[in-house]
């Protein structure tokens, strides 16, 4: 049926499944978001040349009310669609990695004992874009101001508690994406939504040989959000939950490669 399907993704990161739903091979097609009053662009947006295209939003706010609009061009004509009232939440702070969702951790929890957690933050700065000039016979100083203040920059210790930990806290760093990080309102954690660039990472090995726990130094400054193309987590459980049989599953995609990106006929 044509229209708009929402559908909350499982097992990570807060996101959700827009599934734009055209009836007809999409000639074009634009997905918008509304949350707050405020519409954007989506940031992933749906192929065309096929009936049904899904995108993946992991840029979702939280803990609000959001909607989707899709404005779809076919042969017979061009509709705008839009959909029910989704809204995802969290207990957890997340680190989100943009291109690959899959590799995104848990970076805070409310009351940590095990996984990985914010030990401390240091002092975030706004540094002032100015030039400071002297006045010959003056104590005071002239400051010209070349525009509004840098971005928020500091750094956090975070964490982890186990080999495991280590390793996806690595992955997730290691190809220098800038990183969706998001704190729920609950923790009233004092924290810029947003994407941040990680900077020469350190880690420290405290206690005494054998401790697995490590802490990890990650100095940031938040950034404008990268130019990256979401990769689609479709994996086999979501594939045998939405078809009953092999026979239903080869006529809804043209191809194998069809089927990995989840785009059906």
């Amino acid at each position: 049926m044509a229209g708009i399907t929402v559908t909350p993704i499982t097992g990570g990161a807060p996101a959700v499944a827009v599934a734009v739903d055209g009836s007809a091979a999409m000639t074009a097609v634009t997905l918008k978001r509304t949350a707050d009053g405020v519409t954007v662009v989506a940031p992933i947006q749906p192929k065309t040349g096929v009936s049904v295209s899904t995108v993946q939003d992991y840029e979702i706010p939280w803990d609000t009310d959001v909607t989707y609009t899709a404005t779809v061009t076919t042969a017979g004509g061009t509709t705008t669609y839009t959909s029910t009232t989704v809204q995802v939440s969290s207990t957890d702070a997340w680190a989100i990695h943009p291109a690959y969702p899959q590799r995104s951790v848990i970076i805070d929890q409310p009351n940590p004992v095990t996984g990985i957690f914010v030990l401390s933050k240091a002092t975030a700065t706004r540094a002032a874009q100015s030039t400071e000039h002297q006045v010959i016979g003056s104590p005071f100083p002239i400051i010209v101001t070349t525009g509004s203040r840098r971005s928020v920059r500091g750094s956090m210790v975070v964490n982890t508690t186990d080999a495991a930990d280590e390793a996806a806290l690595n992955l997730l760093l290691d190809d220098q994406t800038p990183i969706l990080i998001r704190f729920p309102a609950a923790m009233d954690a004092g924290w810029e939504d947003g994407y941040y660039s990680i900077g020469d990472v350190t880690v420290d090995q405290p206690g005494t040989r054998g401790d697995p726990r490590r802490f990890f130094t990650l100095p940031f400054v938040r950034v404008t959000r990268p130019a990256v193309t979401t990769e689609r987590a479709w994996d086999y459980p979501a594939l045998t939950a939405a078809f009953a049989d092999y026979a239903a599953l080869t006529a809804a995609f043209a191809d194998y490669a069809a089927l990995t990106a989840n785009e059906r006929n």
